[in-house]
């Protein structure tokens, strides 16, 4: 009886070791098998932003990439917004630093951190709002980077430092401006071109307006001045669409219609990417990269640096909110005020 007892015990010890061993292979499996990872992964995007996809373009809220939980309170935190943004996509390294041939003082060996700046709208009426910058506030901002030397570049600029160690001429900023809205347009572009500043617009394509409309959104007509500008003109999505949330072969059809309408309109290539409220997975950044974009920028509120341009479809860039003060602002673009 004693024996039957201990055969039973030790046949019990060892199922539950099988069981257990199994259940514990299970859990590590997608660390283990990349690909059983993308099989098994439910998506988890974590609720640092309470806006949806079909935000309406009418709302007191812009359609931004960025849209906090309340009205009240910006999305600051470094924390991003989905939860797989520690995983980079699957694209090539970083070139190795071209050997300069004359001229070497165009190239450096020590590339410097950027901020890249996210503006909404720049206007003197719509509903007070986080993402709504009066004129006024505005052109103080870009009067300090005036007067304190720095210079605007564009993203593809940043890369180059990084990539092809191209020098950038010093103090280099980027300045952004999400989903097309016409008081860009109105009140932002003329800012720029009075500083001699460059920008790029990301433009949500189903919003664009008709010719001749004085709607919430800029016309085709409005979008062509900016490019002929020197404006850069880069891609976000259809209608705004959180691409986390979408199927496949929905963020597919964003990612790459939005790209195609704009690169038919323009005449040229369309390369940069911001994603609709920073919401990005590997997947939806192997998206971007498959439809050929060269960047693509996020909400993590941090400088470009050596370690993030490693991943340049998943590059820092900074919220300029409305409650942020100006000794805040120059707080928040000086780049010695961050560890790297």
């Amino acid at each position: 009886m004693t024996k039957r007892k201990e055969y039973l015990l030790t046949t019990a010890i060892f199922l539950f070791c099988c069981i257990g061993s199994y259940f514990c292979w299970v859990y590590s499996a997608p660390n283990q098998f990349p690909v059983l990872s993308k099989a098994l992964a439910v998506e988890a995007v974590q609720p640092v932003e309470a806006a949806t996809s079909d935000h309406p373009a009418t709302s007191d809220h812009p359609v931004t990439s960025d849209h906090p939980a309340t009205p009240d309170q910006p999305a600051t935190s470094d924390q991003p917004v989905d939860s797989d943004h520690s995983t980079a996509p699957i694209v090539p390294n970083p070139p190795k630093p071209p050997t300069p041939s004359g001229g070497a003082e165009a190239y450096t060996d020590n590339p410097v951190p950027v901020p890249i700046l996210m503006y909404h709208k720049v206007n003197p009426y719509s509903a007070s709002s986080l993402y709504r910058l009066w004129p006024e506030d505005f052109e103080r901002q870009m009067q300090y980077l005036k007067d304190n030397g720095y210079h605007t570049v564009s993203i593809n600029d940043v890369l180059d430092q990084f990539e092809k160690r191209k020098k950038l001429p010093d103090k280099p900023v980027v300045i952004t401006l999400d989903d097309g809205y016409r008081d860009n347009y109105l009140y932002a572009f003329p800012i720029l071109k009075k500083y001699g500043f460059t920008a790029t617009f990301y433009i949500v394509t189903d919003y664009v307006a008709e010719s001749g409309s004085e709607g919430t959104f800029m016309t085709w007509d409005e979008i062509k001045e900016l490019d002929e500008a020197g404006m850069t003109i880069g891609c976000h999505t259809l209608n705004h669409c959180w691409l986390t949330r979408a199927s496949w072969e929905e963020a597919w059809r964003q990612v790459g219609d939005s790209k195609t309408i704009l690169e038919d309109f323009l005449g040229k290539k369309v390369d940069t990417f911001a994603y609709p409220y920073g919401a990005h997975n590997k997947w939806v950044s192997e998206v971007v990269y498959d439809w050929g974009f060269r960047s693509a920028v996020t909400v993590n509120p941090r400088p470009v640096s050596t370690a993030n341009a490693e991943h340049p479809l998943q590059l820092n860039r900074m919220g300029i909110y409305s409650d942020l003060s100006y000794d805040g602002f120059v707080y928040k673009i000086n780049t010695d005020n961050y560890n790297y």
